[in-house]
Order: C-alpha cells, then sequence, then structure tokens
C-alpha cells in the first residue's frame, strides 16, 4: 500500500471507525477531515486516491451514512478515473427507499436535482457532494526544483 500523508482520517474505513469510538453526529466533521486528507497535494496520486477507500468501513448503526460512504467512494473513483472497491455494490451500501434531504418541497426539488450519479443510484438525494477542497497551498509541497 502507498504511504498517505496522515492527516486523519486518511481512509473511509477510519472514518466508519472513529464514529463508532464517538458519536455519529460527528460524522460529517470526520467526513470533512477526511475531504481534508484526501485533498492534500501528496495524497492525489492515483494510487493514494485508490488506498485511501480501498479497505471496506464497518457499519454504521444509521443506514444513510453506510450509503453515504459507499457513494462517497464510488464518487472519489469516478473522478480519479478507477473502478471502484467491490465493497460499494453490497445490498447494505444501498436504500430500499429514496430519502431526499431538507424539508421544504424547494430544498427537497434542489436535493434531486444536485445529487451526483453515486449517490442517486443508492436512493440518497443529497444534493451536490463536494469531494475535495483547495485548503493546501500546492507550492508548499512541490517536490520538483521549479519553485
Amino acid at each position: 500500500m502507498p504511504e498517505i500523508i496522515k492527516v486523519r482520517p486518511y481512509t473511509l474505513a477510519l472514518v466508519a471507525r472513529y464514529v463508532l469510538d464517538d458519536t455519529i453526529k460527528h460524522f460529517p466533521l470526520y467526513m470533512k477531515e477526511f475531504i481534508d486528507a484526501r485533498s492534500h497535494p501528496l495524497n492525489r496520486s492515483v494510487e493514494r486516491q485508490r488506498a485511501m477507500i480501498e479497505e471496506e468501513p464497518a457499519l454504521l448503526p444509521e443506514a444513510i451514512y453506510n450509503v453515504f460512504l459507499a457513494g462517497f467512494a464510488e464518487a472519489v473513483a469516478q473522478s480519479v478515473g478507477f473502478e471502484p472497491p467491490l465493497w460499494v455494490e453490497k445490498p447494505e451500501r444501498f436504500l430500499p427507499r429514496p430519502a431526499i434531504m431538507g424539508v421544504s418541497k424547494v430544498t427537497k426539488a434542489y436535493m434531486v436535482a444536485e445529487t451526483q450519479g453515486p449517490f442517486r443510484r443508492r436512493n440518497l438525494f443529497c444534493g451536490f457532494v463536494l469531494l475535495r477542497n483547495e485548503r493546501w497551498r500546492e507550492k508548499d509541497y512541490r517536490t520538483d526544483d521549479k519553485t
């Protein structure tokens, strides 16, 4: 397995482990930290991106989060250009009925319209999901001689 820059949590499996050790309420915080880690310039290679989603996360007590992790892993794989791990196809990574985030009709319509394919095919309509951020300055992590 390639070395991964250890900005925790640096795999989706660790996100699930941290949530199980803590509380489901902190799932969004751990996902934000994971997005920070996968966005790090030294973690952007295909090998590192694959390693970050390869291990199957433990199942969480709420089905919607298990579905979200699978959708996220599939979206990452698609964005980088490789096949998603096999665990994303397991039945427990799909919802039997549509779950649409939001309260108002307008919000729900937005969520349905903006949800990416990997979440949509799992019946999870959560709107646009940010897969990476621009927190890290690329120039601080260049390994070539160009400055």
